[in-house]
Order: structure tokens, then C-alpha cells, then sequence
């Protein structure tokens, strides 16, 4: 039997997934045809690590850590906030939150609109969204693969993200170090094919 092909951001293909993210959660096999294998191994990470798929509690702010990871990469912080300023203002109109995370995960700085940011509250500084907090999402796979990556609706582990859609890169110093990800996150229903190259 051949696997339908949808465009990636096709209602039939995200349908397709949230089909999939249910199977896997039942313990039942998926298509990997229609699960991307970053996702499904991030899927695997998640389940093994025995994360909740259907709740996700807010880690509590971590001022302290905040300032010291702001104080240690302030060139990144402050080369990066006019970029995502820019970025959360080009879109501004399709609720979107731009944040910037350390190695750890730690959010350094976020671009939003007050409003925005009461939709993707985990987006905050000082919160972490790495992969062992927030479950799949675009920040936490950034850091592990080290590569750009999209995390679309129901391919977030936890269902409480499948209202969002991520684009995340990640940042390196002009020696190559890696420094953290920067991530747009969206509403699903206002992400399309252009934000990927954002």
C-alpha cells in the first residue's frame, strides 16, 4: 500500500499526523511515511524519558539563572534582540512569538506583543523549553539536532502545543560555537510554507 503524499502544511497532511501522534500514543505502530523521523525519534525520547503527553506544567521562572546566562552571552542577547524585534513586528499580525534560549534551553529574550505572549506563556525569560520540559517542541529539537527545525501541531508530543506551529534555528558565534536556537512560534492556524524560511 503507498503512503498519500501531502503538502507539508495541507489540512489532510496535519490531520494525517494528528492521526499518527494518536497511534503512537496508543502504543500502536506508525507510518513513518507520514511521521518525520526528527519527530518520531523526539516522540521516542519523550515517552521514554515518561513524559506526560496530556498536561504540561509551567516551570517556574528562573531569575537567578536568567541573569547569570544573559550576563554570559550578552553579545548573542544583544545582537539578537533587533533581529527578533524585527521579525515578531513583520508578523506581528498573526500572533507570533519570537525567543532566543541558551544551550540549556533557558529563554534569554522574547519579541511579543504582551497579548502574544499570554498565548505561548512557557515562552517567557527565564523559563526553559528545552525537549525535557516542554516535550517535543521546535526549541528543545533545535538543540539536540543542531539544525533548523519545524515542529507543526500535533507533531509536539504534548497535546496542550498542538495549538501551535515552531520554526526554530539554531546560533553559532563566528567561530562556529554553538550558542542556543532562536524559535518563531505561531497559532497553527496562521502558520504557512514562508514561515519555514523565517
Amino acid at each position: 500500500m503507498t503512503t498519500p503524499v501531502h503538502p507539508p502544511l495541507s489540512r489532510e497532511r496535519m490531520l494525517a499526523v494528528s492521526a499518527q501522534w494518536q497511534r503512537f500514543m496508543a502504543g500502536l505502530a506508525v507510518d513513518a511515511g507520514l511521521v518525520r523521523p526528527v519527530i518520531l525519534q523526539s516522540w521516542q525520547r519523550c515517552r521514554q524519558a515518561g513524559f506526560p503527553s496530556d498536561r504540561l506544567a509551567l516551570c517556574p521562572i528562573d531569575t537567578a539563572g536568567l541573569a547569570r546566562s544573559v550576563a554570559h552571552n550578552r553579545e548573542l542577547v544583544e545582537t539578537a534582540k533587533e533581529v527578533m524585534d524585527w521579525l515578531a513586528h513583520s508578523i506581528h499580525l498573526s500572533s507570533s512569538v519570537v525567543t532566543l534560549v541558551d544551550t540549556t534551553g533557558l529563554v534569554l529574550h522574547v519579541s511579543a506583543t504582551s497579548e502574544d505572549l499570554e498565548n505561548v506563556p512557557y515562552g517567557a525569560p527565564g523559563r526553559r523549553c528545552d525537549e525535557a520540559t516542554l516535550g517535543s517542541n521546535g526549541m528543545g529539537v533545535c538543540l539536540i539536532e543542531r539544525k533548523p527545525v519545524h515542529v507543526i501541531a500535533a507533531e509536539h508530543f504534548n497535546a496542550t502545543l498542538h495549538y501551535l506551529s515552531c520554526s526554530a534555528a539554531p546560533v553559532h558565534d563566528s567561530s562556529g560555537r554553538f550558542l542556543g536556537a532562536i524559535n518563531l512560534a505561531i497559532s497553527t492556524e496562521n502558520f504557512h510554507q514562508h514561515t519555514l524560511g523565517l
